[in-house]
């Protein structure tokens, strides 16, 4: 959807930094969804959610259904979402993330990559994090402590001055962050699992827009 999201709400430069896409890639925008069509598969959108949330809410409705499931994303943030039933393609790296790939990558298992990301931030999605903690800190601190709630709860233990400072300071942008970077896993849809099953394309439309496309 192109409307403003939950987040922005929350906090209005969210994707501020996000450049125009090129020129090129823009003209084929309006071919996706016709494209999809065609191929009769099936699109949802909200308005109030990106992409992200719904997909996160029909990965956990299909975990919780018995599913097996598989997400097709090289986005790091979809890793919060994996679990023994919820694993995570990338194509562009033509791997299949885990659970331990998850720990691997952030050093948290994948229900704590939130909480690192609340320390850690995306300059991507402009979520600030916590000034000078990056991936390594982050790990080590959510490691020690278990979470964020409890790594703040216990804020005198953190030994090193600087860092208990940065994060003294920056508490607020932490459990900002930390909202802006969950992926909602309950977005109301009007769907079910059986409006989503694979169904047979459509020949004369895809000749069509194939044609139109040379």
């Amino acid at each position: 959807s192109k409307t403003k999201t939950f987040r922005h709400e929350m906090y209005p430069e969210y994707k501020a930094h996000r450049t125009e896409p090129p020129e090129d890639l823009k003209k084929q925008f309006p071919y996706f969804e016709p494209l999809a069509q065609a191929f009769n598969i099936v699109t949802l959108r909200k308005n109030g959610f990106e992409a992200d949330d719904i997909i996160g809410t029909l990965a956990k409705n299909g975990e919780r259904n018995g599913l097996d499931v598989i997400i097709v994303s090289g986005d790091k943030d979809m890793m919060q979402l994996i679990s023994p039933r919820i694993r995570m393609l990338d194509t562009m790296k033509d791997k299949l993330f885990a659970e331990k790939d998850v720990v691997e990558k952030f050093g948290v298992p994948p229900e704590k990559v939130i909480d690192a990301m609340a320390l850690i931030g995306d300059s991507s999605d402009n979520i600030p994090g916590v000034s000078g903690v990056g991936p390594k800190t982050a790990a080590e601190l959510i490691q020690k402590f278990g979470s964020l709630d409890d790594l703040y709860a216990n804020i005198d233990a953190v030994e090193k001055i600087k860092l208990r400072e940065k994060l003294a300071n920056d508490k607020g942008n932490a459990y900002l962050s930390r909202k802006l970077a969950t992926i909602d896993t309950a977005v109301e849809l009007d769907c079910q699992i059986a409006d989503l099953k694979r169904r047979e394309k459509d020949p004369a439309r895809l000749r069509e827009i194939f044609t139109e496309l040379e």
